[in-house]
């Protein structure tokens, strides 16, 4: 009932947004941060993989950007938080998950009363995963990890569902990728930093399939461990 309660709520108040344009050229397509240059790989998991290291890292530079967050929030304890996320360093994670069939059992009833508006409260539901994760921790992980998402986009056929990448390091700071498939073969990105004390318990795929069936009520999601990229 809490989470159900909690997704109803995020899903009228959520708030962040994935914009791409696409030029008149197929050069480049935009993103959050400014102009990036599509890509096209075979290999399929160096590829994910190395976008959502490069994403958080994008993170981690708006936590240490002091101007963007001396602007952007007021509380110290959150300011504190953000200085906190913003020392790790990312680059070596100790563990990647990819997670699909992202079917949340709390939600059937909502999306069997809708009709063509179906596809938007899916896409709503399954973005604001890592909104759930953090806002279990309190307000002050929420507030935090809010303003330090990061969002691209990208050509790239052979996504065909959405798939997320759990990025597990040491300490209390995780990131989550999530690629979304698009129109034209455009795949859209958005990264959150995570915040949860069971992430530092994880490691293996069927502890993350429990947590993500037992915390975000998912049970059919489908879990594997990736080999980091060298």
């Amino acid at each position: 009932m809490n989470l159900q309660l909690t997704l109803c709520t995020l899903l009228f108040c959520l708030c962040i947004g994935c914009t791409h344009r696409q030029k008149d050229t197929i050069g480049i397509i935009g993103s959050a941060d400014g102009p990036t240059a599509i890509f096209v790989a075979d290999n399929a998991v160096s590829f994910l993989q190395t976008q959502g290291l490069h994403l958080t890292q994008q993170m981690r530079q708006l936590a240490n950007d002091s101007s963007y967050i001396a602007n952007a929030v007021y509380s110290k304890k959150v300011k504190a938080l953000i200085k906190d996320i913003g020392s790790k360093g990312y680059h070596q994670p100790q563990k990647i998950f990819c997670v699909s069939h992202l079917d949340m059992q709390v939600t059937k009833s909502l999306l069997s009363q809708s009709g063509a508006t179906k596809p938007l409260i899916i896409d709503r539901i399954i973005r604001s995963i890592p909104t759930l994760l953090n806002a279990q921790g309190g307000a002050d992980n929420l507030a935090a990890t809010s303003l330090l998402f990061a969002e691209d986009a990208f050509l790239y056929p052979a996504l065909k569902e959405y798939t997320l990448y759990l990025y597990l390091y040491e300490g209390n700071y995780h990131s989550i990728v999530l690629y979304r498939p698009g129109k034209q073969d455009i795949v859209l990105a958005n990264a959150s930093f995570v915040i949860h004390e069971r992430l530092k318990t994880l490691k293996t795929p069927a502890e993350v399939k429990q947590f993500f069936a037992e915390v975000l009520d998912m049970p059919e999601a489908e879990v594997t461990e990736e080999q980091l990229a060298e």
